[in-house]
């Protein structure tokens, strides 16, 4: 009876471990407040049109890179990758200046690129208005 109760207890201290860990994660995600999320196949990107910040992950690690393209309607297009998989993520901001720094009220095209196929996933675009 002893070794049920130390199981049990044991069980307990982990759920409640557990519990925190993940209040903590949903906490800070409410507090990012993304204006825009966007999924296709194993990837995933993330604006946030306060500071233009853009977020590319490669979530699986099946092999090919997350990769897309940022073409703003004025203004230098940038693209940018990320390899790894497993949450491997890369951010670009308006602070890092230049091509970077999106201008107000224009409508910004994100094109999802199938690297290892050589095409299009497919388009999203917002309107950076803040």
């Amino acid at each position: 009876m002893r070794i049920h109760r130390t199981i049990l207890a044991s069980a307990m201290a982990v759920a409640a471990a557990g519990a925190l860990l993940t209040g903590g994660a949903t906490a800070a995600n409410a507090a990012t407040k993304w204006d825009h999320t966007w999924h296709w196949g194993s990837d995933g990107v993330w604006v946030k049109e306060r500071g233009d910040v853009i977020k590319l992950c490669d979530v699986k690690r099946d092999g090919n890179p997350a990769w897309i393209i940022v073409i703003p309607a004025k203004g230098d297009y940038y693209s940018f990758e990320v390899h790894g998989g497993y949450g491997a993520c890369r951010t670009h901001r308006a602070s890092q200046g230049g091509k970077y720094n999106l201008r107000e009220g224009v409508n910004v095209r994100l094109r999802f690129w199938n690297y290892n196929a050589g095409r299009v996933y497919g388009y999203k675009h917002f309107t950076n208005d803040h």
